[in-house]
Protein backbone atom coordinates (compact mmCIF):
# COMPACT_ATOMS: atom_id res chain seq x y z
CA UNK A 1 0.00 0.00 0.00
CA UNK A 2 1.18 3.49 -1.03
CA UNK A 3 0.46 6.82 0.90
CA UNK A 4 0.74 10.06 -0.33
CA UNK A 5 0.10 12.77 2.42
CA UNK A 6 -1.00 16.42 1.17
CA UNK A 7 0.44 19.50 3.17
CA UNK A 8 -1.43 22.26 4.75
CA UNK A 9 -0.61 25.17 4.48
CA UNK A 10 -0.15 25.20 8.27
CA UNK A 11 2.86 22.75 7.42
CA UNK A 12 1.09 19.77 8.63
CA UNK A 13 -0.01 16.66 6.67
CA UNK A 14 -2.91 15.57 5.80
CA UNK A 15 -3.94 11.82 4.44
CA UNK A 16 -4.34 11.75 0.95
CA UNK A 17 -4.50 9.66 -1.60
CA UNK A 18 -3.28 5.57 -1.17
CA UNK A 19 -2.73 3.20 -4.19
CA UNK A 20 -2.34 -0.93 -3.24
CA UNK A 21 -1.94 -3.79 -5.04
CA UNK A 22 -5.58 -4.37 -5.43
CA UNK A 23 -6.46 -8.22 -6.42
CA UNK A 24 -2.77 -8.86 -6.78
CA UNK A 25 -1.87 -7.71 -3.05
CA UNK A 26 0.12 -10.24 -1.01
CA UNK A 27 1.85 -11.13 2.46
CA UNK A 28 5.39 -10.18 2.45
CA UNK A 29 5.36 -9.01 -1.42
CA UNK A 30 7.09 -5.86 -0.19
CA UNK A 31 4.86 -3.60 -2.47
CA UNK A 32 5.98 -0.46 -2.46
CA UNK A 33 10.19 -1.48 -2.06
CA UNK A 34 10.69 0.92 -4.76
CA UNK A 35 8.85 3.51 -5.91
CA UNK A 36 9.03 6.59 -9.06
CA UNK A 37 6.97 9.26 -9.70
CA UNK A 38 6.87 10.68 -12.83
CA UNK A 39 5.16 13.00 -15.25
CA UNK A 40 1.28 11.79 -14.27
CA UNK A 41 2.77 8.19 -13.50
CA UNK A 42 3.68 6.67 -10.21
CA UNK A 43 5.64 3.23 -10.42
CA UNK A 44 5.61 0.66 -7.32
CA UNK A 45 7.94 -2.04 -7.45
CA UNK A 46 7.24 -5.36 -5.12
CA UNK A 47 10.18 -7.58 -5.97
CA UNK A 48 8.70 -10.26 -3.74
CA UNK A 49 5.39 -11.21 -4.87
CA UNK A 50 5.37 -14.41 -5.97
CA UNK A 51 3.39 -15.28 -10.04
CA UNK A 52 1.98 -18.90 -8.06
CA UNK A 53 3.45 -21.69 -5.68
CA UNK A 54 5.99 -22.40 -8.19
CA UNK A 55 7.60 -19.13 -8.54
CA UNK A 56 7.90 -17.59 -5.49
CA UNK A 57 9.49 -14.16 -5.03
CA UNK A 58 9.63 -13.40 -8.95
CA UNK A 59 8.28 -9.84 -8.60
CA UNK A 60 5.99 -7.36 -9.78
CA UNK A 61 5.57 -3.63 -10.72
CA UNK A 62 2.30 -1.41 -11.08
CA UNK A 63 2.65 1.47 -13.16
CA UNK A 64 -0.35 4.31 -12.17
CA UNK A 65 -1.75 7.09 -13.99
CA UNK A 66 -2.98 9.86 -12.94
CA UNK A 67 -6.68 10.29 -14.18
CA UNK A 68 -7.70 13.62 -11.90
CA UNK A 69 -6.54 15.76 -9.34
CA UNK A 70 -5.65 13.37 -6.49
CA UNK A 71 -7.00 10.53 -8.34
CA UNK A 72 -5.06 7.53 -9.92
CA UNK A 73 -5.66 4.68 -11.55
CA UNK A 74 -3.72 1.37 -11.68
CA UNK A 75 -2.42 1.11 -15.79
CA UNK A 76 -0.40 -1.71 -16.00
CA UNK A 77 0.70 -4.75 -13.39
CA UNK A 78 4.63 -5.74 -14.67
CA UNK A 79 5.78 -8.89 -14.83
CA UNK A 80 8.86 -11.08 -16.40
CA UNK A 81 8.21 -12.24 -20.08
CA UNK A 82 9.94 -15.66 -18.43
CA UNK A 83 8.80 -15.83 -14.91
CA UNK A 84 11.23 -17.44 -12.33
CA UNK A 85 11.11 -17.79 -8.58
CA UNK A 86 13.17 -15.41 -6.66
CA UNK A 87 14.19 -12.53 -9.63
CA UNK A 88 12.71 -9.72 -7.45
CA UNK A 89 11.28 -8.09 -10.65
CA UNK A 90 10.14 -4.46 -9.17
CA UNK A 91 13.30 -4.39 -6.88
CA UNK A 92 14.52 -0.98 -8.54
CA UNK A 93 12.16 0.85 -10.73
CA UNK A 94 12.10 4.72 -12.72
CA UNK A 95 9.40 5.68 -14.80
CA UNK A 96 8.95 9.12 -17.04
CA UNK A 97 6.06 10.18 -19.29
CA UNK A 98 7.30 8.14 -22.35
CA UNK A 99 9.25 4.61 -20.58
CA UNK A 100 9.10 2.38 -18.11
CA UNK A 101 12.49 0.59 -16.37
CA UNK A 102 12.21 -2.25 -13.88
CA UNK A 103 15.37 -3.96 -12.37
CA UNK A 104 15.36 -7.84 -11.97
CA UNK A 105 18.67 -8.49 -9.99
CA UNK A 106 18.55 -12.01 -9.79
CA UNK A 107 17.12 -13.11 -13.19
CA UNK A 108 18.69 -15.85 -14.57
CA UNK A 109 19.54 -15.70 -18.40
CA UNK A 110 21.09 -18.45 -21.08
CA UNK A 111 23.70 -20.55 -19.92
CA UNK A 112 23.81 -18.77 -16.84
CA UNK A 113 20.62 -20.47 -15.38
CA UNK A 114 22.46 -21.29 -11.99
CA UNK A 115 23.54 -18.00 -11.04
CA UNK A 116 21.80 -14.69 -10.91
CA UNK A 117 22.93 -12.26 -13.53
CA UNK A 118 20.25 -9.72 -13.57
CA UNK A 119 18.62 -8.16 -16.46
CA UNK A 120 16.76 -4.56 -16.44
CA UNK A 121 13.32 -4.41 -18.68
CA UNK A 122 12.53 -1.06 -20.79
CA UNK A 123 8.48 -0.32 -21.67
Amino acid sequence: MLHRHQRRPDKKFDAGLRLTAGDHAQDDASFGYALSIGDGFIMVGAPFESADAGTIESGAAYIYVEIGDNDWSLEKRLTAEIVTAKANLGYTVAVDKDHAVVGVPSAKQGVHEAGNVGLVYVY
